[in-house]
């Protein structure tokens, strides 16, 4: 599995900027495989428990069961991801966790302590 850190700047709506340090993740062919499949699971088994419910199944059923193969292709063809990382707010100057997620630009956020609007880019 290979990696890439690069240099990223979190401004605030304010105009007040950090600066910190990414690493995106590089993913193998079977780990995307891995991904994609649970996610085509989910969906699936969310569109078999809704069979018994009888006046939205016919919406539910098909819905859920074509967003699985969607999320599916999606997910098998994304080759990178952002790694968790930990970010220091410029408005309140704490500290906010944020999870592996899908690599897109910029990353917006909102600050959990003082709900200011951050936009996180690559420098």
């Amino acid at each position: 599995m290979e990696s890439k850190s690069f240099l990223a700047s979190l401004s605030s709506s304010s105009g007040k900027s950090n600066s910190c340090d990414l690493t995106i993740r590089f993913l193998a062919p079977e780990e995307r495989r891995k991904l994609a499949l649970k996610s085509l699971g989910l969906f699936w088994a969310i569109s078999l428990g809704t069979i018994p419910l009888p006046p939205i199944h016919w919406v539910s059923v098909p819905f859920f069961f074509g967003f699985g193969i969607y999320s599916f292709q999606k997910k098998i063809r994304e080759v990178s991801r952002l790694a968790a990382f930990s970010v220091i707010c410029p408005e309140c100057a704490k500290t906010i966790g944020c999870p592996e997620q899908s690599l897109k630009s910029p990353i917006l956020l909102t600050c959990p302590h003082c709900r200011f609007n951050l936009k996180l880019q690559e420098r």
